[in-house]
């Protein structure tokens, strides 16, 4: 994923409020139909919404926050009108997120979006401003809720079935590679799922009889150097791209890597996957919308339960996969939902 050269306000900046929402709400119009009519804060301020944004990509940021204003739209939420989105980037580097939760939480908004590791983030900060998952794997097993049917904290909001998409993304490196006795894996240490995910790849891997070797990444080119630099010693079968930061960060330079040694891969497609197997983010996202509506009309989220999807979307590189000399099987093809040629 290549960065934007878009200039964007300073991160430090206090409060930050996107020209983005109000180019939204524009395009979208000025006035709502609500199901109710739609409450005010005390005092007639607008809601606020905290925002730390993880993806190294500024512009797939902006697409993402744009889909969540549209959604908020349809159920009678207008930006700039009731609502502002108050919003920290990270540039996909997990060792700021509890910097920029900290400087989010002392503006006092009303709700807190977070995916699993920025909640973490934010709980270290906060246990009373409400918190919205639009993405998570387990927030039972790192502690953010109690039960996903009864959350007793203040975060609730959507959990995905990681463990399954973390198999699948092996299971087709496997289908790609039908021979392989050694994949390596990049992860990246600071996101929360990394280690239960890396522990599915090597249960997959002790099943079918696979040798792995996990390589930590971080925001830090060098790591991914270091890294391809093993790689093209030890020449592993095939590689998987686990989810986090580091690699969205990183995307341009494991492609050039996999590009460089023919590498097969699966996992981030923008970082060289020929494959990937992953949750659908709008439809997280217009999910989300439901429990920020909620909130502000009284509800708590400690009563509200978590809710699991299960959409799984597959994208596929046949492009990529000419170029480098693999062959996509048929299973995986017929499989895709997204094909990019």
């Amino acid at each position: 994923m290549n960065a934007t050269n878009a200039t964007l306000p300073s991160e430090n900046a206090l409060p930050r409020r996107r020209a983005l929402v109000t180019v939204v709400a524009a395009l979208l119009g000025s006035a709502a139909q609500a199901r109710d009519p739609l409450p005010m804060p005390p005092g007639g301020r607008l809601w606020r919404i905290g925002w730390l944004l993880t993806l190294s990509d500024r512009e797939l940021s902006r697409k993402y926050v744009a889909g969540f204003v549209a959604a908020m739209h349809g159920k009678g939420w207008v930006a700039g009108e009731h609502y502002v989105i108050e919003e920290r980037y990270s540039g996909g580097d997990a060792r700021r997120f509890v910097e920029l939760a900290a400087e989010l939480v002392a503006l006092s908004p009303d709700v807190l979006m977070a995916v699993e590791t920025t909640a973490l983030a934010y709980r270290r900060h906060t246990a009373t401003i409400p918190i919205v998952l639009w993405a998570s794997l387990d927030p039972v097993a790192v502690g953010l809720v109690q039960s996903l049917a009864r959350p007793g904290t203040n975060v609730t909001g959507i959990s995905n079935v990681a463990d399954g998409l973390t198999t699948k993304n092996v299971e087709a490196l496997i289908e790609i590679v039908p021979r392989a006795a050694r994949i390596a894996v990049l992860f990246d240490p600071g996101w929360s799922a990394s280690q239960r995910q890396l522990d599915v790849v090597r249960e997959i891997a002790r099943v079918k009889r696979v040798q792995v070797e996990a390589h930590a990444i971080t925001t830090d080119s060098q790591s991914v150097r270091a890294a391809f630099g093993h790689f093209e010693r030890q020449r592993p079968d095939g590689l998987v791209i686990l989810v986090g930061g580091a690699p969205n960060a990183q995307a341009a330079s494991i492609l050039a890597g996999v590009r460089a040694l023919r590498l097969p891969a699966t996992g981030l497609i923008e970082a060289g996957g020929l494959a990937r197997h992953g949750f659908d983010i709008p439809a997280n996202l217009r999910e989300s919308t439901d429990f920020i509506d909620r909130i502000f009309r009284g509800a708590k989220p400690a009563d509200l339960p978590v809710r699991q999807l299960m959409a799984i979307t597959v994208t596929i590189n046949p492009r990529l996969a000419r170029e480098i000399g693999v062959d996509l099987p048929a299973t995986l093809r017929v499989r895709a939902d997204e094909v990019i040629e």
